[in-house]
């Protein structure tokens, strides 16, 4: 099984509103080996879900290790995929191992959506349109921060 070993640019590329961090600036209990609140109550259960694509899929090389390519792949919806790209190598995405998968991705009928900044990139296989990958975006990130629904009394 994968771990993170150190690998923290998730903790800067991603926004964690449990924590009122902002995607682009490193989170405040970041640190050289890891999170400084991982096994403290006060850790988000945001963060304690988060998994990266990286982690969970054994068969991506080493090399695609967020640290190690610059990009902090995440699935969401269907067939798409977030690249959030480590704002100090804006071009991370377009170099290496990073290029390699999203050109896999793409082969393979995914949707990638890129994130650099404030800058998004929608990258689209055959038949699929920017249209229906906003609207799962959209769909995903309402779903993400409703509060679930209330029963009934």
């Amino acid at each position: 099984m994968r771990t993170c070993e150190g690998c923290t640019l998730c903790c800067t590329v991603i926004a964690v509103p449990a924590l009122e961090k902002p995607a682009g600036v490193a989170c405040r209990h970041c640190e050289a080996a890891g999170c400084g609140i991982f096994a403290a109550p006060a850790r988000p259960a945001a963060c304690h879900a988060y998994r990266c694509a990286w982690l969970f899929n054994a068969a991506w090389p080493d090399a695609l290790r967020p640290d190690r390519c610059g990009v902090v792949f995440e699935p969401f919806g269907d067939r798409c995929m977030a690249a959030a790209v480590d704002a100090a190598h804006p071009m991370a995405w377009r170099e290496g191992q990073a290029r390699l998968a999203i050109e896999v991705l793409l082969a393979h009928g995914w949707a990638v959506v890129v994130v650099v900044g404030n800058v998004k990139h929608v990258c689209l296989p055959e038949g699929r349109t920017a249209a229906q990958v906003w609207a799962q975006v959209d769909a995903g990130l309402r779903s993400a921060w409703l509060p679930p629904p209330t029963p009934r009394i």
